[in-house]
């Protein structure tokens, strides 16, 4: 089954029955205006807010258009989930494609994919986020690189924020890309410090090869007629 990816703000949106949905593989949690969900030819029951800090009408402010839920890893890890350029792909199985996907060594945190980065020189653990349109490091671990901007983001339980923003080199599973990463503020890096996460990778790694989710699990791949 296929979804057209609608992007916005460096968001990944799709249109389900219910609505339209913010696709967050940073989200343990999925939840819905209606309280129901039907992604991959399945209908679920969900919550209608994540546990209290998010629901689909502060959703819709946050992000700057209106959304109707959220789909997180409780339901995107039921699937095998392709995130290619402009479509996202679910299946049972994997199936064969003319481009080879790269197993990459991934472990988790609340059902979270959790990759290493190699990521301005070092390398990070990090949450792989299709939710956030920036990536985050550590300012220690961006030392030397110059702010390029200040942009607004947010993150659940942190709210909203200006952030640093510097461009720096990343290498995943035999790819390089750039990607913007952001000096995440205080409260946030004592999240992902108690997770034993040293970052986050958000919307330039999908935007530079295809990412599926086998269950959890994650694999790369370059762009191609299979992706």
């Amino acid at each position: 089954m296929k979804y057209a990816i609608e992007l916005f703000d460096g968001h990944v949106l799709v249109a389900l029955p219910e609505g339209r949905f913010l696709v967050d593989t940073g989200s343990p949690g999925s939840f819905a205006r209606s309280g129901r969900i039907t992604f991959g030819g399945t209908a679920m029951e969900v919550a209608s807010n994540y546990e209290g800090l998010l629901d689909a009408d502060r959703l819709s402010r946050l992000v700057g258009t209106p959304l109707d839920g959220l789909l997180g890893m409780d339901v995107l890890g039921r699937f095998v989930v392709t995130f290619g350029r402009n479509e996202l792909s679910v299946e049972d199985e994997p199936s064969a494609t003319d481009t080879p996907f790269a197993e990459l060594e991934t472990d988790g945190v609340m059902g979270i994919p959790v990759v290493a980065v190699l990521a301005n020189g070092r390398t990070a653990r990090m949450f792989v986020d299709s939710g956030a349109k920036i990536s985050y490091l550590a300012p220690e671990r961006l030392a030397g690189l110059p702010v390029e901007e200040t942009l607004h983001d947010f993150y659940p339980g942190a709210g909203e924020f200006d952030v640093e923003v510097s461009t720096a080199g990343c290498e995943l599973g035999g790819h390089s890309f750039r990607a913007k990463y952001g000096r995440p503020p205080v409260l946030v890096r004592t999240v992902l410090s108690m997770y034993g996460v040293d970052g986050i990778i958000g919307r330039d790694l999908f935007a530079a090869v295809a990412v599926r989710l086998v269950r959890g699990s994650v694999a790369i791949a370059p762009f191609g007629d299979g992706a």
